[in-house]
Parts: structure tokens; sequence; C-alpha cells
């Protein structure tokens, strides 16, 4: 990836969320979605990770991507066991923002099926 530019001072962040995903079974193939957006800037990225921050992937970003509106994104995920999960988003904007995953920490649980 290249590097983005550097944030001009007083750019709000950009956010982004992780809609609901249930509970999944493990082994079993989810489609984790959810949003991002900036207030000035174009999204250029949104990352996700399943393991609590240790790793990142990108997502893909799907729909109109505009400055100041929301963009949807979604990316597969297949839990390898049973148990909770912390996952983690962020996004980056055209601006150079990058927002701070800890904002949106999501637990899911997988199910109890044998793996």
């Amino acid at each position: 990836m290249s590097p983005e530019p550097a944030p001009a001072q007083g750019t709000p962040s950009p956010s982004s969320t992780l809609a609901h995903v249930g509970s999944p079974r493990c082994a079993d193939l989810v489609v984790l979605r959810g949003r991002a957006w900036s207030a000035g800037a174009t999204i250029s990225v949104v990352e996700l990770s399943t393991d609590g921050g240790e790793t990142w992937e990108e997502t893909t970003l799907t729909g109109a991507n505009e400055t100041s509106a929301g963009l949807e994104w979604e990316h597969p995920w297949r839990p390898a066991t049973a148990g909770t999960y912390t996952l983690l988003t962020r996004a980056r904007d055209s601006a150079g923002g990058i927002e701070d995953p800890g904002v949106t920490r999501v637990e899911v649980v997988a199910g109890t099926v044998r793996c």
C-alpha cells in the first residue's frame, strides 16, 4: 500500500463500524459487513482484524466512495475454532487520516459445533 498524505490539522479522523454478525459456527463462512465514512475525504481502505489487532486484512469496499458519504465494506471470515474473537476495524482516508481501531471493537462468540 502506498503511503497516504499527512492529514490536515483539525480534520476529523475517518470512522468505521462493523454490523451485527450474530453467532457464527466454527468453520462456517461468514461475510462480515460494515460502513466507513470521513468528513472531508474519501475512504482509501478499511482494514479488519479478527485476532484483537495482531494482524490486519483489507476489506472489499462496495458502493459509491464520495467525500462525507458513508461507504459499505465486506470481508469473508471463517472462524477456525469455537470461542470468543475480538474483531476490530480501522479506516484510512484520502487526506491521510487513520482511525483509532479501539473505537470499533466487537466480541463475537463462535458456535459450539465441533471443529
